[in-house]
């Protein structure tokens, strides 16, 4: 967890104690010492947490500091078995599945094309499912990726619930070092209505030297 002092004087030392109201979450170590900041400082804590319920999509922590509290959520997911069955689409077209069951030759991200993530391009990831391949909604927190762009893919036609398959379209930051390799988390939705089936793969994508075409 990550502390800025916005003020405009040093903070005095501070024993942040970890705290959850959910049950099974354990705390590696409870409490964390917080040195002063100076003003516009920041420092990260490190914080490592045993959730206890494979079942739970989310754990809310709580950081006290006396009367203080701040809360915070974090999102859970199951394991996920590694994968190298994927591909890159970085301003390519590859043969993909929209609006949840038709297979259509289909352009994602932008760079040059090589199949490979490079700092600069926009990329996406798809993993095969059958005959085509589906576009996957992409975690991680790495600092060499922008992740915050996401795109959906209607499936109203499909199922006429309004539904959609979100997909990541991630950027490599420009200052990112080829040959930095990038652990993400990947998943789709495949379509099986009513309950769709959820699809989880753990990857490692390098970062390449972009060539220009």
């Amino acid at each position: 967890m990550k502390f800025w002092n916005k003020g405009g004087a040093r903070s005095a030392t501070a024993a942040i104690r970890w705290e959850s109201p959910n049950p099974g979450v354990k705390f590696e170590t409870p409490t964390t010492r917080l040195f002063g900041l100076a003003p516009g400082e920041s420092a990260l804590l490190p914080i490592t947490v045993t959730v206890e319920d494979p079942a739970r999509e989310l754990v809310k922590i709580v950081a006290l500091d006396g009367a203080r509290r701040l809360t915070f959520e974090v999102p859970l997911f199951p394991a996920a078995e590694p994968s190298t069955d994927f591909q890159i689409a970085d301003g390519r077209t590859v043969n993909a599945w929209e609006r949840a069951v038709r297979r259509a030759e289909t352009p994602f991200g932008g760079g040059n094309g090589d199949g490979h993530a490079a700092p600069g391009e926009t990329f996406a990831v798809l993993l095969p499912d059958g005959d085509a391949l589906r576009a996957a909604e992409l975690f991680t927190n790495d600092a060499c990726v922008d992740n915050s762009l996401r795109a959906s893919d209607s499936w109203f036609e499909y199922d006429r619930a309004g539904a959609a398959a979100r997909y990541s379209l991630p950027v490599i930051r420009p200052g990112c070092e080829p040959g930095h390799v990038i652990h993400m988390l990947a998943r789709i939705v495949i379509p099986n209505a009513p309950e769709h089936r959820i699809r989880y793969a753990a990857l490692e994508i390098p970062v390449w030297y972009r060539n220009p075409r």
